[in-house]
């Protein structure tokens, strides 16, 4: 099913910042129709004429971490040893429907992790061979990045005499060096010396605020793994420098690109972040690390990976290597590569080892770490996420499509084409005002699922929500995409309208109601979803949003409901237990024949840490530290609505514990006090509803 790419929306129509969901579906939209011929001149989309792409720059520049490894081919060429991933925005970019098919264009992917901008113009650009379209990203490390995350966020090692203070004034200084400028100057200058004509482009790509710093939720929250000089905290002051640094970086690279002239691009995405809430300690996130199972660590919006992040990890490679585990950095052997990213984080984590082994054993568990090379799943913090690099590349995607608007002199404007073919809708003749706000009612239940489980993965609400927006919003009233069939409902309401319900749960149904397509459905929905449905769960969380349009019956509303509930205009469900997937926990505990001990078992749906269940075993140690006969394996067991479990966790603990157990499992699971009860009776089911 055709999922509508966000530039689209972007360009021609009402300026819109790029939804979450439509960036997070990037890989899972089909091909647009077939672009215009090189010859046609018309469409600024039409790319097909690139036959050679070179990405340049550092970690940024090749998505460090983010998918897999990737491996050269006879049209991409690589540095195996400088963590190229697949999600990185470059490769996005090159492989995305906007660039245009063309069966003779080379990719040279020479970007390096830890490259520094002189690293970029002595080492990656004398390799471009007569490039149309060059993205770079380079600057971020001659800031100094590494030295800044050690003395102001992770403490790796732990050096007394140096502040995070201090390294904040040195990187200001070094910013604002004459030196910094005139780097960046000289790669430019290089770089266009080596484009193929006046219509080849650079896009020099910026970096974004780390940090939320609206609230102090932050301030007592310590990422410190080497302690032994105590705790570093993400206080408000020290995030907005940091985030003042990253501004100033901009705004050096932004300088150079307007020196540098027409065909330098400066790319910004910083705002972008912002719109999808995508900083490090956003208001309501939890970012206690929590050896590793912080609410932060996997947050789907959030757009930089922190230390435990798996959400998405696709870890193996075509050879089926396992790269983020164990990365072989070869040349880090070298003694002169220490001043780099992962050369000096490397250096700093083996001290911190030494100096404080018992703070390592829970941050890196299971790791089998050595001095001569860096696991890329440790190197990729503060590096953008599959997601992040995502924003990347469709602000270089945008920018491409204006450049080319201006040589063509045409508007970068386009008619796409859904999977029953018809064209997108027009901006209404009467938009809904900037300042208009929706309206939200009603009350979520404090254990709403974070994510259901569709055909193509996990997803929140307000992903499935995008979802139908993107087919309603373009007068397509059919199926939604990793949904199966029996579980949605359509209806088309008049010519332009549709109503969409997805059955959520045995008794709950996510809706979507919209009376017309068009830019005003987008704006309105995007409206409600996002104020009134982007959270999941809390008694201050509403289960609807809505909007009255400007034009007469124009009316949008999305929101949670009970299954064929009132208000409803679709054919009803069957009544069954039939629904998506989510998180469900069944418990229940005994006492063995004369033993001094309560055995629990915890059978679960939807839930793995990644770490053999150790979160739960090691929040429950906070009971009593006598627990015993730790499990954590498969299990055969079906739910009362007839889902399965996939993973039981046991283990013995002292009868004198009470109800300690259950609520430690709460907050593993991130459950509401009192959701979990453990009987002698049998099982006790705990949906998320």
């Amino acid at each position: 099913m055709f999922s509508l790419n966000p530039i689209i929306l972007y360009i021609g129509l009402a300026a819109a910042l790029t939804p979450y969901s439509d960036l997070h579906n990037r890989y899972n939209s089909q091909k647009l129709r077939a672009r215009a011929g090189p010859t046609d001149a018309k469409n600024p989309f039409d790319n097909s004429w690139i036959d050679a792409y070179a990405a340049l720059g550092d970690s940024y520049g090749v998505g460090i971490g983010a998918g897999h490894a990737i491996k050269g081919t006879n049209k991409i060429e690589l540095n195996t040893a400088c963590s190229q991933y697949s999600y990185g925005y470059p490769n996005q970019i090159n492989t995305d429907d906007n660039l245009g098919a063309n069966p003779n264009r080379k990719f040279q992917y020479l970007g390096c992790s830890g490259a520094l901008v002189s690293d970029v113009l002595q080492k990656q650009v004398p390799k471009l061979n007569s490039p149309q379209l060059v993205t770079v990203s380079a600057g971020g490390n001659d800031a100094d990045l590494s030295t800044i995350l050690n003395y102001c966020v992770y403490q790796w090692a732990a050096f007394k005499f140096w502040s995070c203070e201090r390294i904040l004034s040195d990187a200001k200084n070094k910013i604002e060096s004459a030196d910094f400028s005139k780097n960046i100057d000289n790669l430019l200058s290089a770089i266009k010396g080596k484009l193929r004509d006046n219509n080849s482009r650079i896009y020099y790509t910026g970096y974004s605020k780390f940090w939320d710093t609206t609230d102090t939720a932050c301030d007592k929250v310590s990422w410190s793994i080497a302690r032994l000089s105590g705790y570093q905290y993400l206080t408000q002051d020290r995030r907005k420098a940091m985030n003042d640094l990253v501004d100033s970086v901009n705004s050096k690279i932004k300088d150079a690109v307007a020196r540098a002239g027409s065909q330098a691009v400066f790319v910004d995405w910083d705002a972008e972040v912002e719109t999808n809430k995508g900083r490090y300690c956003s208001p309501g996130v939890d970012e206690t690390y929590n050896k590793g199972n912080g609410e932060g660590v996997n947050r789907e919006r959030t757009t930089f990976y922190e230390w435990g992040t798996t959400k998405d990890d696709d870890a193996a490679d075509e050879k089926g290597q396992d790269h983020l585990r164990k990365r072989y950095l070869t040349k880090r052997l070298d003694p002169t590569t220490n001043a780099t990213f992962e050369g000096q984080i490397t250096n700093w984590v083996v001290k911190g080892m030494q100096d404080s082994p018992q703070d390592y054993a829970s941050f890196m568990p299971g790791d089998q770490f050595s001095g001569s090379w860096l696991p890329d799943k440790y190197g990729r913090v503060f590096h953008p996420t599959k997601f992040g690099h995502g924003i990347i590349a469709n602000k270089v995607i945008k920018a491409m499509a204006q450049e080319q608007g201006k040589i063509m002199n045409q508007p970068a404007t386009q008619t796409v084409v859904g999977c029953a073919g018809q064209p997108s809708s027009t901006p209404s003749i009467l938009p809904i005002p900037k300042d208009q706000q929706a309206v939200c009612g009603g009350d979520l239940n404090p254990n709403f699922p974070s994510a259901w489980v569709l055909l193509d993965g996990k997803y929140t609400a307000s992903d499935i929500l995008y979802r139908m927006r993107d087919q309603a919003c373009q007068n397509l009233c059919q199926d939604i995409k990793g949904v199966p069939g029996h579980l949605v409902q359509a209806k088309k309401q008049s010519d332009n309208g549709c109503e969409y319900a997805v059955k959520i749960a045995a008794k709950k149904e996510l809706y979507l109601y919209a009376t017309s397509s068009g830019q005003n459905c987008y704006d309105a929905t995007e409206k409600a979803i996002n104020k009134c449905l982007t959270k999941t769960g809390g008694a201050n969380v509403k289960n609807a949003g809505w909007l009255n349009g400007p034009n007469f019956g124009e009316f949008y509303q999305v929101g949670v409901r009970d299954v064929n509930g009132n208000g409803n205009h679709h054919n009803p469900f069957p009544d069954t237990n039939d629904h998506l997937g989510y998180r469900q926990i069944a418990c229940k505990t005994g006492e063995p024949a004369l033993a001094p001990y309560w055995r629990y078992s915890v059978q679960i749906s939807e839930w793995d840490d990644g770490n053999y269940g150790r979160s739960i075993r090691d929040h429950v140690k906070d009971c009593s530290k006598a627990l015993t006969d730790w499990k954590y394996e498969d299990t055969v067991f079906n739910f009362a609505d007839g889902y399965a479990a996939q993973k039981v966790a046991g283990f013995n603990m002292p009868l004198t514990v009470g109800s300690c157990p259950e609520r430690k499992m709460e907050e593993v699971f991130g459950l509401s006090s009192g959701s979990i009860t453990c009987s002698e009776k049998g099982w006790t089911e705990v949906n998320m509803f």
